[in-house]
């Protein structure tokens, strides 16, 4: 049976060490840690949350996950399956999951859109900010900003993915694009998939 977790905020990983501890640094200011809740949620899988008490009071909810457990795997999904659309994250998780793949932590991977339309009119909300690629489709390149990303041997890391442009070919024609599902390509060729907006 596969499952998958896909989650990450750097910045509480340093939380981590917070089961251990009274005490917790946070930008430079100390808190006072409680543990409200810790459980294994699922195959090497644990959820903690953490009230910690200060210069204010923060909530704290993280999962530590056994990458080497044969049950894990992660996955990345966009709300509706479409670059717009506004989903909460367990909506996705429930829509995701079949017999045999359970979704069952997850946590927003990328600021979004809030508001504003595209060009053929459609609404843009819940557009992501960054790239987004959902089982090797690209649904919207960027290389501007930093994102969490795990490649095809399930590496995580943190960085810019650099679009590099590609081929197209329709009726014997080929033709070079630099971006896929976003407006304003410098100098080049933007591809439109069924996961545009509206179309």
């Amino acid at each position: 049976m596969k499952h998958f977790v896909t989650l990450f905020s750097v910045l509480l990983l340093s939380a981590f060490a917070a089961q251990s501890q009274n005490t917790l640094s946070v930008a430079g200011k100390v808190y006072d840690v409680d543990t409200l809740y810790h459980a294994v949620v699922g195959p090497g899988t644990t959820q903690t949350s953490l009230q910690l008490s200060g210069p204010g009071k923060l909530r704290v909810f993280y999962v530590t996950i056994d990458r080497t457990n044969p049950y894990v795997s992660f996955a990345a999904v966009c709300s509706t399956d479409m670059v717009a659309g506004s989903e909460t994250v367990a909506s996705m998780a429930k829509r995701h999951s079949s017999e045999g793949k359970l979704y069952y932590a997850g946590v927003n991977g990328d600021f979004f859109a809030t508001s504003g339309t595209a060009s053929n009119g459609k609404s843009i909300v819940g557009t992501p900010t960054s790239a987004c690629i959902v089982d090797g489709e690209i649904f919207k390149t960027s290389s501007k900003y930093f994102q969490f990303t795990i490649d095809d041997k399930g590496v995580p890391f943190i960085g810019t993915l650099n679009f590099t442009k590609s081929m197209a070919e329709v009726n014997g024609k080929t033709a070079h694009y630099k971006a896929v599902n976003v407006t304003g390509a410098n100098n080049g060729i933007t591809l439109y998939t069924p996961r545009y907006y509206g179309c």
